[in-house]
């Protein structure tokens, strides 16, 4: 691992905090909010949001101390988080901030001396799944998957390797049906929603799996 020096540590905490309030933190307060709330949520969201933050901001300080890497972590777990809520509430994943993780999982591979077997990981399964969305876009003018579901896969299978990325699809695709199913058989005359928040599942089962690597 790379050392860094604490004046580095801090600018990276400091840039961190810096871009988080700019990105999906407020939007997901208001996913959140919105089923409880309502167009109401609009005046309780910024409270929220700035509770999330003060949260987010005091784990990236306190882990600062750990290595310049530990705030990179932190800072992918609390995205996760995020995109997680705006793909449930939306169906929606910003590309950009699913290239943010990305960037983090190369600086993380650099500093591990596995920038190539990283980007194998990352490019195999993202290439497979946008070859098969090509296909059913060309022939069925259906888009099986989004965008920014590739970038987040491309960007997840980076951390965790090629199989742990394959482990990472099958359990997602497996909780994502589970999820739908339930939720058909407790409110089968219930709103439809448009498809599976198949990004929120990739996120936990991330977690979940990459919590497995590290244990064995």
């Amino acid at each position: 691992m790379i050392g860094a020096s604490p004046h580095w540590e801090l600018a990276l905490a400091l840039l961190l905090l810096a871009l988080t309030p700019l990105g999906p933190l407020p939007l997901a307060m208001r996913a959140m909010l919105h089923p409880f709330f309502g167009t109401s949520a609009r005046r309780y969201w910024p409270a929220a949001a700035a509770g999330t933050l003060g949260g987010l901001a005091a784990a990236i300080l306190l882990t600062t101390w750990m290595g310049w890497l530990s705030p990179i972590i932190v800072m992918v777990l609390g995205l996760l988080l995020l995109l997680a809520i705006m793909d449930m509430r939306w169906r929606w994943l910003p590309l950009e901030w699913c290239a943010l993780i990305g960037v983090a999982t190369l600086a993380q591979a650099i500093a591990n001396g596995a920038i190539g077997a990283a980007l194998i990981a990352m490019v195999l399964p993202a290439a497979t799944l946008a070859a098969i969305r090509a296909i059913f876009l060309w022939m069925r003018g259906i888009e099986v998957i989004g965008a920014g579901d590739l970038w987040l896969i491309a960007a997840l299978s980076g951390q965790i390797g090629v199989q742990g990325g394959a482990l990472m699809l099958g359990l997602a695709a497996v909780s994502g049906l589970a999820s739908h199913l339930i939720y058909k058989a407790i409110r089968p005359d219930g709103p439809q929603r448009y498809g599976v928040a198949y990004g929120a599942h990739l996120c936990a089962n991330f977690v979940l799996v990459g919590s497995l690597t590290a244990a064995i």
